[in-house]
Parts: structure tokens; C-alpha cells; sequence
């Protein structure tokens, strides 16, 4: 989920939805920090184990290649959700 993303959802759980601009931005928070560090130990995790498995010659390589292939299904990701834009609409409550 891209971070504008988020801050809409913050603008729509307010308008829409009745939450207090409060607790929408507590839960835009939370996401936010729950989706760091599962990012950051997601990466750690396939970095070590890229550098285990291709061995010491090509392995620190890796820490600069895993964060290049997780970038990848990112901008996909963010790019779908740009193109969706548009084309979700929200009724009126």
C-alpha cells in the first residue's frame, strides 16, 4: 500500500466513515510502523540467506541486489494501485 494511499484512507475513514481525525491517524500510524519493520526484518532475512547461499565471493553483493529485487514488486504494486485510482468510486453515506 503506497503512503498517499494511506493518508486517503485517513480522509475517507473521516469523512465516511465518522472516526475522529484522531483515531484515523493513529491507524495510519500503526500501518506505517507495522509495515517498517516487517519490511525491514523481511529484508534482513532475505539478505543473510542470499549472502548464505551464494557464498562469501558473491554474497555481500547481495545485500545491494535484495533491496533492488524488492523494488520491484513495489513499483508493480504502486503503479496498480495509481491506475485504480480512478477507477474506484466511493457513494455518498
Amino acid at each position: 500500500m503506497c503512503t498517499t494511499d494511506l493518508y486517503r484512507y485517513a480522509s475517507y475513514a473521516f469523512r465516511y466513515l465518522g472516526s475522529s481525525v484522531s483515531s484515523a491517524g493513529l491507524f495510519v500510524g500503526v500501518i506505517t510502523v507495522v509495515a517498517g519493520v516487517g519490511g525491514s526484518v523481511l529484508g534482513a532475512t532475505a539478505a543473510s540467506r542470499a549472502e548464505a547461499s551464494l557464498g562469501p565471493a558473491v554474497g555481500s553483493r547481495a545485500l545491494f541486489a535484495v533491496p533492488a529485487l524488492f523494488t520491484f514488486p513495489g513499483t508493480v504494486l504502486l503503479v496498480w494501485s495509481l491506475l485504480l485510482n480512478d477507477q474506484v468510486r466511493v457513494r455518498d453515506a
